[in-house]
């Protein structure tokens, strides 16, 4: 599950978001995950699926009790909310994905973007609010019995203007 960053787009602009090649790396055919891609979307923040929880909610996915991992990567749609308020999302994110999905273990990480190439005062607020304000509250995921994936912040970065998404090092070693 994840905002933009995660979104499958090569024909288009030449990226693959995160999402596919973890899914690769983990091994998995396209029958044994369900990609939820949000554009603009948050724990808080209402994208194209809406909120993570709505986009859970609404999956079309028949086989609830096999399902064993809920992979969430996101962040910069909710940086303009409150520590405390993307606390509350993800904690009834995680209860929500308990309930209904009873054998998944629930992994959360804050992928973002760093603009090496263009660090305005706007981009650097930007960057603030994501380390000060959304990385705590992601940073926290066994306060709400998930698991953080530490290491994943710069997963993808901008650069001249075009998004590069890098998922290269092993996952399997963080996803069990």
């Amino acid at each position: 599950i994840g905002d933009s960053y995660s979104v499958y787009r090569p024909e288009t602009e030449g990226i693959e978001g995160w999402a596919v090649p973890l899914r690769r790396i983990l091994g998995l055919s396209n029958d044994d995950c369900v990609i939820l891609s949000s554009n603009g979307g948050g724990f808080i923040a209402s994208g194209s699926l809406g909120t993570f929880q709505n986009a859970v909610a609404n999956a079309s996915v028949s086989h609830k009790e096999t399902i064993t991992k809920i992979v969430v990567c996101a962040g910069i749609n909710d940086f303009n909310n409150t520590t405390e308020q993307i606390k509350t999302a993800i904690s009834n994110f995680v209860s929500y994905c308990k309930t209904n999905y009873p054998k998944a273990k629930v992994y959360l990480g804050m992928i973002s973007w760093d603009d090496d190439e263009q660090y305005t005062i706007d981009n650097q607020y930007s960057r603030y609010k994501l380390l000060n304000i959304v990385l705590p509250a992601y940073q926290e995921a066994q306060e709400y019995g998930a698991i953080y994936l530490n290491g994943v912040e710069n997963a993808s970065y901008k650069s001249d203007g075009d998004k590069v998404m890098s998922f290269d090092y092993n996952s399997k070693e963080w996803i069990d």
